[in-house]
């Protein structure tokens, strides 16, 4: 599956809601409750595995095993080793550390952490812009503008009444 169909941390549903399954709730009772133990997600870019346990009704649980993207730092891929006899299974992580594309120089890690931190500033302001309207937490002297890379700060004039330098 590509959304998940367990909340990977507390304020998934009201943060992220369009990462999750419509009615995840719902669904992930339904899969343990069939039988499914285990599901495969990955929208959210992340490695995170969760647990989530039914009391009600018959005892049951199922993980959502959430994988990261190798579009994302760390550009995480997982192997999975299933031993059928003893019921069992392992997820190892590991990570991509150079492909073949000019990165100028600049290791292929830090290339891809460099690229994450950039997007996640934007991501960060737009949701404290748009979920909180937190718009004027924007407002920085000229000064400061320094620090913004070109296309946060472009964003930011977007949502807020930012003066140009």
């Amino acid at each position: 599956m590509h959304h998940g169909v367990v909340p990977h941390y507390t304020m998934e549903p009201l943060l992220f809601s369009e990462y999750l399954v419509d009615d995840w709730a719902t669904v992930s009772k339904l899969f343990a409750d069939a039988g499914m133990r285990m599901v495969f997600t990955g929208h959210y870019h992340a490695q995170d595995v969760v647990k989530r346990a039914f009391k009600l009704g018959t005892p049951s649980f199922m993980f959502d095993v959430e994988t990261g993207s190798l579009v994302t730092y760390p550009v995480p891929y997982r192997v999975i080793t299933l031993d059928e006899t003893q019921s069992i299974f392992q997820i190892e992580s590991r990570l991509i550390t150079q492909i073949d594309y000019d990165t100028g120089d600049i290791p292929f890690p830090q290339y891809a952490q460099q690229y994450l931190e950039d997007g996640l500033l934007i991501l960060a302001q737009t949701i404290l812009v748009d979920t909180f309207g937190l718009a004027e937490a924007f407002r920085f002297p000229s000064t400061h503008s320094n620090t913004w890379k070109m296309g946060s700060w472009s964003l930011l004039k977007r949502f807020s009444s930012i003066p140009s330098d």
